[in-house]
């Protein structure tokens, strides 16, 4: 039985979800997919797929695109789970999904280790996500989400080869404005969130906005004294501050935290066998079978009841900390060309523990993960006579502090560590040129 959670609804504007595609010069077709199918066929949306505001219709890549309405009426209200609303997403990871990150079209990340970055790019604000995991991060007060499919490494760099999910959140700006819902559930679950964005003075708006979540424990863990698992609570924060002092300048400064705390993730004792084959002239492994055995080769006793009961003696309702938390400032000019520079810094935390074997005291494996990165990049876009250009520079330090597999083998005593210190420094250029041959039709 899932766990039921009444979803929230927030209704603002109508919405449509495209995808965007062009083959050769042809020009880009807009068409609807999934829940926002729903909404007005006829209406675009204003992303940033390319650097710059752009309609949907009018960019020739593959794209999916969903503004807040879309995403209430469809029950995200994590990053996760935007693979129920865009084809060809999904997401691979372990630890009952403490360690997650994004697959489009089949092109995914192999190793779950947290510091491993994937093929498919997460940003937030514009700003790069090292850390191979997206469980704990801030999902709430957002303008749209986009989601590009098919390589991007012209504008965002080396690790999009299988595409990029863009995080776009409500900026400040306009008249005083904000909302307070909430949401609860079985086990325990609620949702609160709220937002509110004023002026302060003559070019001077912020918005701040955040929310507080929580469910109750739902994984019984059927041996005496355990902890029951599947319990979770945290928080989010965010802060816009927009400095207009004249028109063709503007400086958007923004801070954010969020902290998820969780159980340790659940283990099913299943009793399987390997079954071998031939592979061009070698035996190796092919599939795993379940047995009808009710022990497994540890003498373990198998998991009753299906996936909402474990036997675990280890397992703790605490332990596990997805946490990110960093700020961005981006400084926009416009004197014709239009300069953008932009610096980001994240400094994101996973930790997460799980009782491999079940109730015999023989190994446990704990991951911690410690990942900042730091970027800055400088652009410049002009247009002028049906011809459209872009250049820039980019930065990007990693700093990743990791281990991975902390394994404890109780009998013998020993603490197996694979301890990583990790740095990494990219530089890269990027241009790219468009030129209107008519009306609606770029190439």
């Amino acid at each position: 039985m899932a766990t039921v959670n009444y979803r929230r609804l927030l209704a603002t504007t109508l919405v449509m979800l495209t995808t965007a595609s062009a083959a050769g010069i042809c020009p880009a077709a807009a068409q609807t997919a999934g829940p926002a199918a729903e909404a007005d066929s006829g209406t675009d949306i204003v992303v940033t797929a390319q650097k710059r505001s752009q309609r949907t219709s009018d960019i020739g890549i593959t794209i999916n695109a969903f503004n807040t309405e879309t995403l209430a009426k469809s029950g995200v209200t994590t990053a996760t789970q935007l693979t129920k609303i865009t084809p060809a997403l999904a997401i691979a990871g372990n630890n009952a999904g403490q360690i997650v990150s994004f697959s489009i079209r089949g092109v995914t990340q192999q190793d779950v280790s947290p510091q491993a970055e994937g093929p498919v790019a997460v940003y937030v604000d514009e700003g790069y996500l090292a850390l191979n995991n997206i469980a704990g991060l801030g999902f709430y007060d957002l303008d749209h989400v986009e989601v590009l499919k098919g390589p991007q490494g012209t504008l965002f760099g080396r690790n999009a080869t299988g595409g990029l999910v863009n995080i776009l959140t409500r900026k400040p700006g306009g008249d005083a404005n904000g909302y307070v819902m909430g949401s609860f559930g079985s086990y325990g679950t609620a949702h609160i969130e709220g937002a509110f964005g004023a002026p302060i003075a003559e070019g001077i708006d912020f918005r701040i906005a955040g929310q507080v979540e929580r469910n109750g424990s739902y994984i019984r863990n059927l041996f005496p004294g355990g902890d029951d698992l599947g319990r979770s609570h945290g928080y989010s924060v965010r802060a816009h501050l927009l400095l207009r002092p004249s028109p063709d300048v503007s400086l958007l400064l923004t801070g954010y935290r969020s902290d998820q705390r969780m159980s340790w993730a659940p283990y099913y004792v299943i009793a399987t066998r390997t079954v071998t084959g031939m592979v061009n002239g070698a035996t190796v492994p092919v599939n795993n079978i379940q047995l009808p055995s009710l022990t497994t080769d540890m003498g373990n006793l198998l998991t009753p009841g299906g996936s909402r009961q474990v036997i675990s003696n280890y397992s703790k309702n605490s332990g596990g900390v997805n946490r990110i938390s960093g700020g961005t400032a981006k400084l926009t000019w416009d004197f014709g060309p239009e300069l953008t520079l932009l610096t980001d810094y994240k400094s994101a935390v996973n930790n997460n523990a799980i009782d491999d074997e079940g109730p015999a005291s023989i190994l446990n494996t704990l991951t911690f993960a410690h990942v900042k990165n730091f970027s800055q990049e400088a652009r410049l876009f002009g247009k002028q006579n049906g011809w459209r250009w872009y250049a820039g520079l980019y930065y990007l330090h990693i700093q990743a502090d990791v281990d991975p597999l902390e394994n404890a083998i109780f009998p013998a005593g020993i603490i197996i560590d694979d301890i990583s210190h990790e740095k990494t420094n990219s530089y890269s250029a990027f241009g790219q040129v468009g030129v209107e041959l008519w009306r609606g039709l770029m190439l």
